[in-house]
């Protein structure tokens, strides 16, 4: 009986483990491509992004030359907006898509201690595309 105790309770704290922190993804976060760096933070009981840092780039954007100091206007824009925890997921947000200044439907996984998954999509959740952030530590200051 003792034993089948000691497992119920160790089945019990996995589950509780496993659970994601609702603000653990409140921080900084680079893109895997690291051409881009959003803060999410909370505000209201709901979760919002917006670029901190955007990489210049010089390439051919719809058929134009795109400058460095064209990219200024993209910091500080709001690129993550309500989302909601729900069930260890962040779900009935947006998200914007800078190049096409488009917003779609999205939802936000934790799938590791430091990476994001955030999917945009339309209409059904298998019409999407996912991108991977990274959250970004702090160093110290020595």
């Amino acid at each position: 009986m003792r034993i089948c105790f000691l497992l119920f309770l160790g089945l019990i704290a996995n589950e509780i483990s496993a659970q994601t922190v609702p603000d653990a993804i409140v921080g900084d976060w680079m893109t895997s491509e690291q051409n881009a760096t959003i803060r999410v933070f909370k505000q209201h009981d709901k979760y919002y992004g917006k670029l901190l840092w955007y990489a210049p780039f010089n390439e051919k954007d719809e058929g134009r030359e795109i400058y460095p100091s064209e990219n200024s206007k993209y910091i500080n824009k709001m690129v993550m907006k309500d989302f909601i925890f729900d069930k260890n997921e962040w779900n009935s947000g947006e998200i914007n898509d800078l190049h096409k200044d488009k917003n779609y439907k999205a939802f936000v996984k934790l799938n590791k201690k430091n990476q994001l998954e955030v999917t945009g999509y339309i209409l059904f959740r298998w019409l999407s595309q996912t991108m991977v952030l990274n959250k970004m530590e702090m160093s110290s200051v020595k």
